[in-house]
């Protein structure tokens, strides 16, 4: 298997493996939702008070949801960057059967063995699977965490001020 087909197969498992996994978790909401929603139904037909509705978005209340959702993704991001940049800076050397089909070709294509021994030398290391700047990918979902904690930073900020007046 080529270098680029097994870039290509990768790069399709993380995209398939990434839409199940937004989709398990969306259908997870849904199905609190869909309960809450029971809930109030049965609540109303009862005449009894409803719950408080600000809690809708997440079980847990106020900004701290925030801080939450940021600290994930900022670790998510972070952890990626280096789980990408690793992987990429670790190639394994080539084989001893691809440096004799490299020499092979080479000396099918007139090159000298001294020109041959230059360029299949036995330090020379296997180019990475991907490029070191795909590792920068991390910095999206590191940016949304960073955005989702100063969120939470000038939330917290506002409801101290807006308890103190």
């Amino acid at each position: 298997m080529t270098d680029d087909a097994l870039v290509a197969l990768t790069v399709g498992f993380v995209i398939v493996a990434v839409t199940g996994l937004v989709a398990y978790f969306m259908t997870l909401r849904f199905r609190r939702r869909e309960l809450q929603h029971k809930e109030w139904m049965a609540a109303i037909e009862k005449g009894v008070p409803l719950p408080e509705l600000n809690g809708l978005e997440t079980s847990m209340g106020g900004s701290r949801a925030y801080l939450l959702k940021g600290l994930v993704w900022l670790a998510c991001g972070v952890t990626l960057m280096l789980f990408l940049s690793v992987w990429t800076s670790t190639g394994q050397p080539p084989s001893l059967e691809s440096k004799v089909r490299e020499a092979q070709q080479l000396r099918e294509l007139g090159y000298t063995e001294q020109q041959i021994r230059g360029l299949v030398a036995p330090t020379q290391r296997a180019r990475p699977i991907f490029p070191i700047g795909l590792s920068l990918i991390g910095l999206v979902p590191a940016g949304i965490g960073v955005a989702y904690l100063v969120f939470y930073r000038l939330e917290h900020r506002r409801a101290r001020q807006g308890a103190a007046r």
